[in-house]
């Protein structure tokens, strides 16, 4: 979690958020300067993620945020070590290094996404197309409506 506050009440914050979260997730570790500054850098560029794996980014939520994750590690069976899964925007968007198929069989992360109802975008990696998972808006009947009433000429592309 990133946390900024002004300095004099920041370390005040930092150890009331300790306190609260230790009981639920054991040690914490904060990190400031350099080293904050090296986190975020690793996030921001997808350090973190093999650059031979495909990147996949996905929306998630707290509800669907353990499901998903115990569905991938499933779906990823003997590669699961390899496969690398972060969340980010407090749980609402899933970042993927997926170390099996996009697309293809029962264990491909396209089945996975699908059968979760979530689409996913293809940042890096071979699949044919950009979306996989779930249907994407524009597939979506109700999408379709809206953008009819507001560009019925359909000059705006999709």
């Amino acid at each position: 979690m990133r946390s900024g506050w002004l300095a004099e009440t920041l370390t005040l914050r930092i150890d009331r958020l300790q306190a609260l979260l230790r009981a639920v997730a054991g040690d914490l570790q904060v990190a400031t300067g350099d080293e904050e500054a090296g986190l975020w850098h690793a996030a921001r560029e997808f350090t973190w993620a093999p650059h031979e794996l495909p990147l996949v980014k996905t929306p998630c939520n707290a509800v669907k945020l353990a499901r998903l994750a115990d569905a991938l590690i499933r779906g990823a069976g003997d590669q699961t070590g390899d496969m690398r899964l972060r969340f980010s925007v407090a749980g609402n968007v899933a970042w993927l290094a997926w170390p099996g198929d996009l697309r293809g069989d029962a264990l491909a992360l396209d089945t996975i996404l699908s059968q979760a109802g979530l689409p996913g975008l293809v940042l890096r990696g071979a699949t044919g197309g950009p979306h996989i998972g779930a249907p994407i808006p524009q597939a979506n009947a109700f999408y379709r409506r809206v953008k009819g009433v507001l560009d019925p000429q359909g000059r705006f592309s999709s």
